[in-house]
C-alpha cells in the first residue's frame, strides 16, 4: 500500500499527456480521496491506450465517481475496471452507469466492497455490455432478491 494522495496524483497526472500509450494505471490502495479522483478524471483523456484503471481502496465518494465517470466514455479502450471499496452508493451511480453503457470493450468490472444495493444492481445490469467476462459485487448490500 502506497500513501499517494491528491498531491501526488497531481504530479503523477502531469505525465500523461507526454505518455499517451500508457495502457494501464494501477493506483489501487491509496489514499487519493475525491479530489485526487477529479484530478485523474481531468487527465486520463490523454491516455489513448488505456485499458485498464485500478483505483480499489482509495476513497473517491461520490465527487471521485462522478468526475471519472464523466471522463470513462473518452476511453474507448477500456477492458479493465477496478472500483472496489471507494464507496459507492445506489442511490449516487447515474454518471456511473452511464459511463459503463459506453464502454463497449468493457471485460472486466469490479465494484465489491461498495454500498450498492439491489436496485443499483439492476440498473448497472442493464447497461452491461456484451463484452463483460467478469464481475465482482461481492460485499455490497445486495438482498436475497438480487
Amino acid at each position: 500500500m502506497n500513501h499517494i494522495t491528491y498531491v501526488g496524483v497531481k504530479t503523477l497526472c502531469q505525465i500523461f499527456s507526454y505518455t499517451p500509450y500508457i495502457e494501464y494505471i494501477d493506483l489501487n490502495q491509496n489514499n487519493l480521496t475525491e479530489n485526487g479522483g477529479v484530478e485523474l478524471a481531468n487527465e486520463i483523456h490523454h491516455l489513448i491506450q488505456l485499458r485498464g484503471i485500478g483505483l480499489k481502496f482509495n476513497f473517491l465518494n461520490y465527487k471521485g465517481i462522478n468526475a471519472l465517470s464523466y471522463q470513462l466514455p473518452l476511453c474507448s479502450n477500456l477492458k479493465m475496471l477496478n472500483l472496489t471499496g471507494n464507496f459507492i452508493y445506489s442511490e449516487e451511480i447515474d454518471t456511473l452507469i452511464w459511463a459503463i453503457k459506453s464502454l463497449k470493450k468493457l471485460m472486466y468490472l469490479n465494484l465489491s466492497i461498495n454500498q450498492i444495493a439491489s436496485e443499483g444492481l439492476a440498473m448497472l445490469g442493464s447497461v452491461l455490455p456484451e463484452t463483460i467476462q467478469h464481475l465482482n459485487f461481492s460485499e455490497n448490500r445486495i438482498s436475497s432478491e438480487g
